[in-house]
């Protein structure tokens, strides 16, 4: 993985480079959804990161801010999962019943 080294100063979407699987757009940056809204940011559907290497992950996750006692944005916290094995089983189980289906 990356090292905060590696991340430091840069935007989390300079730094962390995710995709839809689908339709291969650009994923929404969390972080600024957080820093505009001061909402939590759910990740609505699998994205794709991709690591350090080169290799592919499917991740989930949430996105939310770190609010001071005067009610200001200090920090933000991101959660992210690793939910491959749960995507690829979703897709084969796909393929079985369409193919069942036909």
């Amino acid at each position: 993985g990356y090292s905060s080294d590696d991340v430091f100063g840069l935007e989390f979407d300079n730094a962390f480079k995710r995709y839809y699987p689908v339709t291969l757009e650009k994923a929404a940056d969390p972080v600024s959804y957080v820093l505009k809204t001061g909402m939590v940011a759910e990740s609505p559907r699998t994205v794709i990161l991709v690591r350090k290497d080169g290799t592919e992950a499917y991740i989930a996750g949430n996105t939310a801010p770190v609010f001071s006692e005067a009610g200001q944005i200090t920090g933000i916290v991101i959660s992210i999962r690793d939910t491959s094995k749960e995507y690829i089983l979703e897709k084969e189980i796909e393929m079985i019943l369409n193919v069942n289906l036909k």
